[in-house]
């Protein structure tokens, strides 16, 4: 007995017997449907996970103010990269 449960029928038409050209082109184009859904649904996933995110998928911007840094080591280490304001904030990059 054969088993039908995964076995697709692919009667289009009853008048025209089903070739195996026939059943392999229609295959292909289920194929072709079906990845064509799958890209189309990861780049609307995409889109819309970096558009929750904001920024480009960086996160929220931190608005923090931060304290002023006195400490000389720090200073001479770190402010080549991180500039820092006249109100001795060294900001983030």
């Amino acid at each position: 007995m054969q088993d039908t449960r995964w076995t697709v029928d692919f009667t289009v038409c009853p008048n025209r017997p089903m070739t195996a050209r026939r059943r392999s082109t229609l295959r292909a184009g289920i194929r072709l449907a079906l990845a064509t859904a799958f890209v189309a649904g990861s780049s609307l996933l995409a889109t819309s996970t970096a558009d929750a995110q904001g920024r480009g998928g960086r996160g929220p911007r931190d608005t923090t103010r931060g304290f002023p840094i006195n400490d000389p080591q720090v200073i001479a280490n770190c402010t080549s990269c991180h500039m820092r304001d006249t109100s001795g904030i060294i900001q983030r990059l």
